[in-house]
């Protein structure tokens, strides 16, 4: 009872706190921003010296990287403040080249769907030129356009702020009615910040399992039933799992969207022929903890009966229309196609430890994977909005961060059906051959 009013607590504070932000963006502008960065600024000064005095008052001993992190704090408020007013003036500049990051990468949309024959070409070329122009137009004298920027900053920090309200609602009061109006007000983070969540989270991982191996005040189930359907987020500190990777498991299999073509990959292996995987999911996740040095971070989903039956008609049609079988050079061995050699590739692994199969995809969106549009996550998210579960994507861009932000979002609420959330480590496979 006490953990709910502390969550309900929260989520007020949360939405005050966001509303009342935004609308003093909107009425102040720049004069709350020069505000709130030199007393952001002078908080980080004042926590570095307050630090270093009570360091050299108590002779204690002290982690170097504390320390470092005292004076950096110090230093970075100090030149903040210095420049505070040339880095309001560049907010605009900074939008502007994001939004050309977004054009770079609706370019690269279009040349795919153009080669490939896909439907919606039209629509990616009409996003370049708007998201062109926009990028130009703040770009182009920004002093002008500082105060349109703050203001868009400020109605997102409401919208933002709605959304908890909307969560604080549900937590107060339980109803369906609640529950839909929920599922229909989704306001996205931009995939600038989901983008680096895995590699956070790989961090944070470590230093939990540091002082709790098992990962006890992490793994959690809401009402001990069991789930129907699980999402899994794969972590890792290097290699193709760096930005993360989401897939789907269901009736102990693991249904995975990626590049698993090696010899497709092209534009520094971020463009792929599509292929779906299909495997065991206790094998599976043995492989990618074990052999790949991942941490997988599992939340599991309720469904109803009519929910389970759409999930096994959408995986049914993944796999089955418009794809042929895919062998990875490990089954091409065996088969005499290709001379017997030394293979690391994943696939070949993946068929090799967990006796994986594959599907190419050779027809629609999916024939082509770009890691920055056509991912993974975008393919976990096609199966899932039939039954609600939809993570609204920034001009078309959707990231394994954004599912796992979505995901954990709806699991620390109560009522969703959301119920467990699992870290997944080598402890958990050592007893398993």
């Amino acid at each position: 009872m006490l953990g709910k009013s502390i969550k309900v607590s929260f989520l007020l504070m949360t939405t005050i706190f966001l509303i009342t932000m935004g609308i003093l963006l909107i009425a102040v502008n720049t004069k709350f921003i020069n505000l709130l960065i030199r007393i952001i600024c002078y908080g980080l000064i004042l926590r570095g010296l307050i630090n270093l005095l009570l360091l050299i008052y108590n002779k204690q001993n002290r982690n170097k990287k504390f320390i470092m992190r005292d004076i950096a704090d110090i230093l970075f408020g100090i030149i903040i403040i210095s420049i505070r007013e040339d880095i309001i003036i560049l907010l605009p500049i900074i939008f502007g080249l994001y939004f050309l990051a977004i054009v770079i990468i609706r370019v690269v949309d279009y040349y795919i769907y153009q080669k490939n024959k896909i439907k919606g070409s039209l629509g990616i070329l009409f996003s370049i030129i708007l998201n062109l122009f926009v990028s130009f137009a703040l770009t182009i004298n920004p002093h002008l356009k500082t105060k349109y920027v703050v203001m868009i900053i400020g109605i997102y920090l409401i919208l933002i702020g709605i959304k908890y309200f909307i969560d604080f609602l549900i937590e107060i009061l339980p109803s369906k009615i609640l529950n839909k109006i929920k599922k229909r007000i989704k306001i996205p983070v931009p995939e600038i910040f989901t983008a680096f969540i895995p590699q956070q989270l790989v961090k944070l991982v470590n230093e939990m399992l540091e002082v709790d191996p098992e990962a006890s005040n992490y793994n959690y189930n809401k009402n001990n039933y069991e789930t129907d359907l699980q999402i899994i987020i794969h972590l890792a500190s290097s290699g193709t799992a760096i930005m993360g990777h989401v897939e789907i498991a269901f009736e102990d299999m693991i249904y995975s969207y990626g590049s698993y073509d090696m010899h497709s990959r092209s534009l520094f292996q971020t463009i792929g022929d599509g292929v779906i995987l299909i495997v065991n999911k206790q094998k599976y996740m043995k492989y990618c903890v074990e052999k790949r040095d991942r941490y997988l971070i599992e939340f599991g989903i309720s469904l109803s009966n009519k929910e389970k039956e759409i999930i096994k008609k959408n995986i049914d049609n993944l796999i089955n229309i418009n794809t042929v079988d895919y062998y990875s050079d490990a089954q091409l061995i065996e088969q005499g196609k290709i001379p017997a050699r030394k293979l690391t590739d994943m696939s070949s692994e993946i068929y090799m430890y967990a006796n994986g199969r594959f599907k190419k995809i050779v027809k629609g969106k999916y024939k082509k994977l770009f890691v920055l549009n056509n991912n993974c996550a975008m393919m976990v998210n096609s199966i899932l909005k039939t039954i609600g579960e939809d993570v609204i994507a920034i001009n078309g861009i959707l990231t394994p961060g954004a599912y796992y932000d979505y995901l954990n979002r709806q699991f620390m609420l109560t009522n969703t059906n959301v119920i467990t959330r699992k870290i997944y480590t080598k402890n958990d496979f050592k007893n398993i051959s």
